[in-house]
């Protein structure tokens, strides 16, 4: 697979130097060690002296990070402008399959909105402890995406719906209920008596719906090989957690073949920083997923979510790495979906996708008119110069603090709510 991305031959030469194995990745004492292009077999002193200094790397995500970050490759992903009218590519479109990416909702998922798209990925973390009604709101949620009847009018009903031919979702740490062996152990220190009790976990796990659920599992969408993981470092009494030595073993069940992986945490280094570290290098990424990723199963779309500080895209020239994480760290609904294009040759590199807005001053009006934002718009009716389409949908961003800005919104908390609401919701409706 290293043949995919032919225009970076470089890096991957140089990366599948870098990554060795001191001993198998499913190995609870496994290390990284850096092989240089002049080593002597006979005389490893160098190596030996390498391996021992980070000989417990894979439990130490800074260490690792120490080690490993200078020589991990972060380049420009490649993107496209989608307008409401129009896609404009540098070059001839190619056929593919277009992905929203969306992780930690943590119940507040009808706050964000979808644009139109193929397939819709969840990234896990769904819930705050795996509440069997939240889950039955997600579901019908799904159903809404696949059938067009979320946060649209009657008019635009008769429209295609959102997400044409699929949604897949996994479990994140949050998601208690879902590990049923870990959360009759655990749902004292979530549910106590004092709370309401133990929640109904069949009765969760059942509520699922309008979705494929991956747990590690794959599915097929559209020709697209898609694989699903919930596990992360282990982190206090939650879900799917595993110590970081123990994790190459549930990597290690990954398919070669795989296009997509959804896992619910990020490998080493990508999306990943502690938000509240005390350097600012600190990492929360996983190290043999991080491995795993770059050596064997090289997918072209790496999804996650679990460190709402992490959200954004990396690439290395062959995996895209998206953090969908759509909650702040304050668990505020501030980030929208990341929508990506992967080309269905099975060779080019996956795409970011963009949105611009091209509504004059009156279209910016008629249409927070018409989606009933009526305390933005009390705003925006006595705002001059009138705002257009370009200031409301930045390309790479929410200016959601500059509108509060300029639209002298400080004081008032529910419209600066409902502000926010509505840049996601135009956001989703300026992509083609």
């Amino acid at each position: 697979k290293y043949s995919r991305t032919l225009h970076y031959y470089t890096y991957i030469s140089k990366m599948s130097k870098f990554w060795s194995t001191g001993s198998s990745s499913s190995s609870s004492s496994s290390s990284l060690y850096f092989s240089s292009d002049d080593e002597d077999d006979d005389d490893n002193s160098s190596t030996n002296s390498t391996k021992s200094l980070i000989s417990t790397a894979v439990d130490d995500p800074d260490l690792a990070w120490e080690q490993l970050g200078e020589q991990q490759s972060f380049l420009p992903p490649p993107t496209i402008i989608s307008t409401s009218n129009e896609i404009k590519r540098e070059c001839k479109p190619k056929a593919h399959t277009r992905i929203a990416c969306i992780s930690d909702t943590h119940g507040a998922h009808r706050s964000f909105f979808v644009p139109p798209c193929d397939i819709l990925i969840h990234g896990g973390d769904f819930t705050n402890t795996g509440e069997p009604c939240v889950v039955e709101d997600l579901s019908d949620y799904f159903g809404d995406l696949l059938s067009h009847n979320n946060h649209v009018s009657q008019q635009q009903q008769q429209q295609p719906p959102r997400v044409k031919h699929g949604i897949v979702c996994i479990a994140g740490n949050h998601e208690l209920t879902f590990q049923p062996d870990h959360y009759e152990k655990a749902h004292d220190k979530f549910h106590p008596p004092k709370r309401g009790g133990r929640l109904d976990d069949q009765k969760a796990r059942g509520a699922l719906t309008n979705c494929t659920y991956l747990q590690d599992s794959s599915c097929q969408i559209e020709d697209t090989n898609i694989y699903g993981s919930p596990w992360t470092p282990e982190y206090h009494c939650w879900a799917f957690n595993l110590p970081r030595t123990d994790l190459g073993r549930v990597w290690d069940n990954i398919p070669d073949d795989t296009d997509v992986l959804i896992t619910h945490g990020p490998p080493l280094g990508r999306g990943d920083p502690h938000s509240r570290g005390i350097k600012s290098s600190a990492r929360l990424g996983c190290v043999d997923l991080l491995q795993q990723v770059q050596q064997r199963i090289q997918p072209r779309l790496h999804v996650f979510g679990h460190v709402h500080s992490g959200y954004g895209v990396t690439f290395d020239g062959t995996t895209l790495f998206v953090n969908a994480s759509a909650v702040s760290n304050d668990f505020a609904p501030r980030n929208p979906c990341i929508v990506v294009d992967l080309p269905k040759d099975g060779i080019s590199p996956a795409v970011v996708v963009y949105p611009v807005c091209d509504l004059n001053e009156e279209e910016i009006l008629d249409w927070f008119r018409r989606n009933e934002y009526h305390q933005v718009l009390f705003y925006l009716k006595d705002t001059l110069p009138r705002l257009r389409g370009d200031d409301v949908v930045k390309t790479k961003d929410v200016p959601f603090m500059d509108l509060v800005d300029r639209l002298r919104m400080h004081r008032d908390r529910d419209g600066r709510e409902e502000l926010c609401r509505a840049l996601l919701h135009l956001r989703a409706d300026s992509y083609g």
